[in-house]
């Protein structure tokens, strides 16, 4: 990365790391063990954030969507979503499909440590994306609601986890963090009236509690209709 770090980011990566664009070809060709699109996928946020519209070129490359090539995708997909690095609007813009099937292959399961700990990588992620408006609870891409509708309690309770751990870092975007974590919960309550799935997940609300992020009153209100369900 230092080699580009003077040059403008509106100068593709072929022009400016003409030698790091052929071997990124090379090594996506279609004869590539699996193995070789995870450390693809890893640096993936590099490359996101010096030339995402190569990346957008050579997407459907990185994640190939045949069926005969399931395990490329799912080994480009570990090494970029283990990275914990998530570009504001690149990330979702350019990789919307992936995250989609992503949330989808969820409906399989998680067990083992390491689908597991994917899918835990996938969480962080999506509330990342959430804090930063990228994506909804509702509209035309609710993925937030199709985690929550899929995934396991494990794993949804671990997304509200990582929200609550992260609320410090992520109010240097600003205060409307605190409002659409409100509105998270807020809809998650909702459902929580006629969904048993919903209701499994309101004692996570304990970290967001014990965060002192919130307005006192309303987590106090909170607290009470929690304890009210158990």
């Amino acid at each position: 990365m230092w080699v580009r770090q003077g040059a403008s980011r509106s100068v593709p990566l072929a022009a400016d790391l003409p030698e790091v664009e052929r071997l990124l070809v090379v090594e996506l060709g279609p004869h590539a063990p699996p193995e070789t699109y995870r450390a693809v996928g890893a640096l993936l946020p590099w490359l996101l954030h010096l030339d995402p519209a190569w990346v957008a070129a050579h997407r459907d490359e990185i994640f190939p969507a045949a069926p005969g090539r399931a395990a490329h995708w799912q080994e480009a997909w570990s090494g970029f979503v283990r990275s914990h690095e998530v570009r504001p609007h690149a990330s979702y813009s350019i990789l919307r499909t992936e995250y989609t099937r992503a949330v989808e292959e969820l409906a399989g399961g998680v067990e083992g440590r390491d689908r597991e700990f994917i899918g835990e990588c996938l969480a962080w992620h999506l509330i990342v994306l959430y804090l930063w408006g990228d994506i909804d609870v509702t509209g035309p891409d609710p993925l937030m609601a199709r985690l929550f509708e899929i995934a396991p309690l494990s794993l949804r309770s671990h997304l509200l986890w990582q929200a609550a751990e992260g609320i410090e870092k992520a109010l240097k975007l600003g205060p409307h963090v605190i409002d659409r974590l409100i509105a998270n919960w807020a809809d998650r309550m909702a459902k929580a009236e006629t969904d048993a799935r919903a209701q499994e997940e309101l004692p996570a609300f304990g970290w967001w509690f014990a965060s002192g992020h919130f307005d006192e009153t309303w987590a106090l209100e909170q607290l009470e209709k929690v304890l009210r369900r158990k």
